[in-house]
């Protein structure tokens, strides 16, 4: 196994690692943007509750800041794994970037590699060639 063929095994697990990390942070971005959804509909569910009693009127004030609070928490917190989730992108694009210069290095040396021996080959049969010539003038 070359060099570059061990390099390019070695950057195919980062890229793998990378996209496993991307792939988490998405999850945890998902379930933030899912409980924000959550939020909506209960905060709904709890004003129309709110609007069949007095008692739940006042009571609803009190839930209606709480969810204030937990939606502020929660906002910060879909921004950072947005942010997370974007950074983890990047990170698989450029550990993809990196695999794509090995490969292609990889394939300009075996190129590099078919060509010499393509111009061995035509050497070592110039000189069979002139060698017969040579007999043959004999």
């Amino acid at each position: 196994m070359s060099r570059l063929d061990l390099l390019i095994r070695v950057q195919k697990r980062a890229v793998d690692d990378a996209r496993m990390v991307l792939a988490r942070a998405e999850e945890v971005l998902e379930r933030l943007l899912d409980e924000d959804r959550r939020l909506d509909v209960t905060l709904g569910a709890e004003r129309a509750a709110a609007g069949r009693s007095i008692e739940a009127a006042q009571a609803f004030q009190a839930y209606v800041h709480r969810i204030r609070e937990e939606r502020i928490n929660l906002a910060v917190a879909i921004q950072a794994a947005r942010d997370a989730a974007r950074k983890a992108g990047d990170e698989v694009l450029a550990a993809h970037r990196e695999l794509r210069k090995i490969e292609l290095a990889q394939e300009a040396a075996r190129e590099r590699a078919r060509q010499e021996a393509a111009r061995r080959e035509r050497r070592d049969t110039d000189e069979l060639a002139l060698s017969r010539f040579a007999r043959a003038r004999r």
